[in-house]
């Protein structure tokens, strides 16, 4: 079997939840069990006692040191190798993704302990509360039915919970970020409906908790509400509420900015370098074809996802509804953009996915209602079929043997015994070297880890410091040590 008993009983049990939510005449019961299948779906991915490799080994680690000192984010807290300030895998000062999310994780480690349910609980927290803004967009723009679909849609993509989960790179930083652009693009839209002022103010709030969380992406926010704005007003009218939410936004996260580059100036700018030579070269090996977005729609939204998003494409461009055209450029403006990138990942698409559900919800019950109509024949059945694959393809990627749901060692003892190092050396303080993972290392004990072994003079210099100098072992291995080197060997216990 693919999966464990757990996650067959998370799966039986959310599929369960999101028939109810289909056939109930509740539209808050509705709502209700389809954020309930996602939070069951979302703790299920998260519950490994492990780190996932890319990025959350990094993001926990720099979070568990804001519990320390929310005002300096680290990876190595206490370095004593030298180190290159620009390698966001090996520094000291952090910067490499704003705090905003890790904030969150380092609050959520605060109260609950160090480990990774606490970390991952931020992003689960936030990725059922998009769900929840999913719906509340499409019951605006459309009919509840819409929003409810729509949040069906986007509680089930295997995408998202993987990101949630910390499974994909950029994993939890993302995931607050779509629920920052959610967040500002619904206030942008209710206050195209109702007029009122505050929405604009917590549309620049969302902006600028976007921005500490992932920077320049989160401007998608004003790029959509401009196009909402200006189909019911002047270009003026529309420009100065879009610049008024970038102001606010602009507040919110302009101290941050500026105490960054007044307190690491040189971390800051090779950051702000790093991030706009994406545009440019290819990093990290992170290269795809032009289209490689749209190609990837079929796995991340079900292989028939282009017959909506065309649809809907189509009644936007020839004259359809206003809120069609906002949707459009909504999916479309991450999608052109990205896509003109040297360095590609399916992730940094993943700001359009709501408003890709909301159009598949809305070309489904549109199909649907006309299917009610249709003579009796064979376009009624072959409808009927064709509504059934669009709500259950997209749903393949989160079932796939290896997504999120995927049978796995949730207590592996490679971790496990990384735990243990503390109580193993009943050292205060140590630097480990020899160390496989130690980035893993240091978020599971009080100590500083490399991977490599130390030279003469840094054992010399860490000895005479009082610093205790440990060097791993791996299990079966024994380790060539110099003599008159003043260490302490721990062998591992797991191979």
């Amino acid at each position: 079997m693919p999966y464990d008993s757990v996650s067959l009983v998370v799966a039986a049990t959310a599929g369960a939840l999101l028939i109810g939510a289909m056939v109930s005449r509740a539209v808050a019961v509705r709502v209700a069990l389809v954020v309930l299948a996602a939070m069951l779906i979302r703790v299920d991915g998260a519950w490994t006692r492990s780190l996932h490799a890319w990025d959350e080994r990094f993001h926990a680690l720099v979070a568990k040191n804001l519990i320390v000192d929310p005002l300096k984010p680290t990876l190595y807290r206490q370095p004593v190798v030298g180190y290159d300030y620009r390698d966001w895998t090996s520094n000291h000062v952090w910067l490499h993704k704003p705090p905003g999310a890790l904030w969150l994780m380092a609050g959520s480690m605060r109260l609950f302990g160090i480990n990774e349910i606490a970390m991952r609980l931020p992003g689960v927290v936030l990725s059922c509360a998009a769900v929840w803004l999913t719906f509340l967009i499409g019951r605006l723009l459309f009919t509840a039915a819409v929003g409810v679909l729509a949040a069906g849609f986007h509680a089930i993509n295997g995408f998202l919970v993987a990101l949630a989960t910390g499974r994909r790179v950029a994993d939890h930083v993302d995931t607050a970020l779509i629920t920052c652009v959610e967040l500002g693009i619904w206030a942008a839209l209710l206050h195209a409906r109702n007029g009122r002022p505050a929405m604009l103010f917590v549309s620049g709030a969302a902006l600028g908790a976007g921005l500490l969380t992932k920077s320049l992406p989160a401007l998608l926010i004003p790029c959509v509400a401009f196009v909402v704005f200006l189909q019911q007003e002047s270009l003026s009218h529309a420009a100065r509420k879009c610049a008024l939410i970038m102001a606010v936004g602009a507040a919110v996260a302009a101290p941050w900015t500026l105490y960054v580059w007044t307190a690491f100036p040189q971390e800051a700018a090779a950051s702000g370098l790093y991030t706009l030579i994406h545009i440019s070269q290819t990093l990290e090996g992170h290269e795809a074809a032009p289209f490689a977005y749209v190609q990837d729609m079929l796995r991340f939204f079900g292989e028939l996802v282009w017959i909506p998003v065309a649809a809907v494409t189509w009644r936007a461009v020839h004259g359809g509804a206003p809120h069609l055209r906002a949707l459009l450029a909504w999916a479309a403006i991450p999608y052109v953009t990205f896509s003109l990138m040297s360095t590609q990942l399916p992730g940094y698409v993943m700001i359009a996915a709501p408003a890709l559900f909301l159009m598949q919800a809305c070309f489904w019950c549109g199909l649907r209602e006309r299917r009610r109509t249709m003579p009796v024949g064979w376009a009624r059945p072959a409808t009927a079929v064709l509504l059934a694959l669009l709500v259950a393809l997209p749903a393949r990627y989160l079932l796939e043997p290896t997504g999120s749901l995927e049978r796995r060692d949730r207590y592996p003892a490679a971790f496990e015994e990384l735990r243990t190092l503390e109580a193993r050396l009943h050292l205060p303080d140590a630097v480990i070297f020899n160390m496989p993972m130690p980035i893993e290392a240091m978020f599971y004990s009080p100590y500083t880890a490399y991977q490599q072994m130390p030279t003469a003079d840094q054992v010399r210099a860490l000895t005479a410091q009082g610093q205790p100098v440990v060097i791993y072992e791996p299990a079966g291995t024994k380790v060539d040590v110099p003599a008159g080197w003043q260490v302490v060997r721990l062998a591992g216990t797991t191979r």
